[in-house]
């Protein structure tokens, strides 16, 4: 028997129907026989996300576009949240998804008292909502023991539960979604079964990379937080073993080591061929990407290798120091044009050994990370959690 927030009993979950809704094609087996039906209608999808930063208008390449995604396949979509609109409506649609208003102001309690009956209401097939705050996981719990539609809990990776709540909310659903292994490991120790765990990756846009020019004015990038985390060192003294040779390199991203990295470039020598460019859009980030031959990867942390990810779609061959704490890594299980080094000290080689490759500007190996895959994946581990 599992409890609500405030120490309440619930019930044990029922065995679930199967989600009413499929993304399927109409033609599937069973029991051997090869069966023809109209498609379903689509899914009722309630996801479930308190910060209003997971829904502005500068959240559209996390949740906000999952949901509309979801919409753009026929589901019917409610995002459960804390109201970021202005006015005094309790409902807002936009790009066809119904955000519902739990609370008009941050308040965590509250948000988690008034959840499950809104829930309740919406009688949704599948509940998705995010690790935190742990006590609003357990309420969408409450509410998916009611309505039979099991809970699918999606990390990203930056979230830190902690706390006997949190090992309930971690046990809690049918299914956990985690975009890496790293992210893996840091729900399996706060309680989540392996057999509940979905690895799924965050996705790209392909048609958005194909329709951007290259912008061939450097030969080696990286992308990294100028900070403690992003851990440039050992790329910067590549570079400079490399001197002799003639090269342009980017540097992409801001921090608080901005200045200490330009002194390093100085120290160096070398701050005449390398550009600290700052924070830049995706299209530009995407423009050079395309036009560059090798994206490095030196970051100390990192719960998804995103710009990596981007970097080697755009056809650029990947180089990765490896580091525990990193996902980067396992971008490049499998992968051609990804070279690992285990040392700061081979990373010069690395670049040496990426530069007789062929040049590329898109690389459509990674059209599996694609958005509407990744979309279809998230239905798939849908389906898969109401059975």
């Amino acid at each position: 028997m599992s409890r609500m927030a405030d120490g309440r009993p619930v019930a044990a979950k029922s065995p679930r129907p199967s989600t009413r809704g499929s993304d399927r094609a109409p033609g599937f087996r069973r029991r051997d026989l090869l069966v023809l039906a109209l498609p379903p209608p689509g899914m009722r999808l309630a996801l479930v996300a308190a910060e209003p930063r997971e829904w502005g208008e500068r959240a559209a390449g996390r949740l906000r576009s999952l949901a509309e995604g979801f919409a753009d396949r026929g589901h019917e979509v409610a995002a459960f949240c804390t109201q970021f609109w202005g006015g005094y409506d309790e409902r807002h649609c936009h790009g066809g998804v119904t955000y519902r208003a739990v609370t008009v102001a941050p308040a965590r309690s509250s948000f988690t008292t008034r959840l499950p009956a809104l829930l309740s209401e919406f009688a949704p097939d599948v509940i998705h909502a995010r690790p935190t705050p742990s006590a609003s996981v357990l309420a969408a719990n409450a509410s998916s023991t009611l309505t039979r539609a099991p809970l699918v809990v999606d990390w990203r990776g930056h979230e830190r539960p902690s706390g006997r709540i949190a090992r309930r909310a971690a046990a809690a659903p049918d299914a956990v979604v985690v975009p890496s292994g790293v992210v893996a490991a840091r729900a399996r120790e706060l309680g989540t079964p392996d057999e509940r765990l979905q690895r799924i990756p965050r996705p790209i846009d392909c048609d958005l990379i194909r329709s951007v020019d290259p912008d061939p004015t450097h030969d080696v990038v990286t992308a990294a937080p100028l900070s403690a985390d992003g851990d440039l060192e050992g790329f910067l003294l590549a570079l400079a073993e490399l001197r002799r040779r003639d090269w342009s390199a980017l540097v992409i991203g801001d921090g608080p080591r901005h200045e200490a990295v330009a002194d390093d470039l100085a120290a160096l020598r070398i701050d005449d061929r390398v550009e600290l460019a700052g924070d830049l859009s995706r299209e530009e980030r995407i423009a050079h990407y395309r036009g560059a031959h090798v994206f490095v990867d030196t970051r100390a942390r990192s719960s998804f290798a995103d710009e990596l990810l981007w970097a080697m779609a755009c056809g650029c061959v990947g180089i990765v120091e490896y580091r525990e704490a990193s996902a980067a890594h396992e971008l490049l299980e499998g992968v051609p044009r990804g070279i690992r080094v285990t040392a700061p000290e081979a990373i010069e080689g690395a670049i040496l050994d990426a530069a007789d490759r062929e040049h590329r500007t898109y690389d459509p190996e990674f059209e599996r990370y694609d958005r509407p895959r990744i979309i279809g994946e998230y239905l798939e581990t849908y389906r898969a959690a109401g059975e």
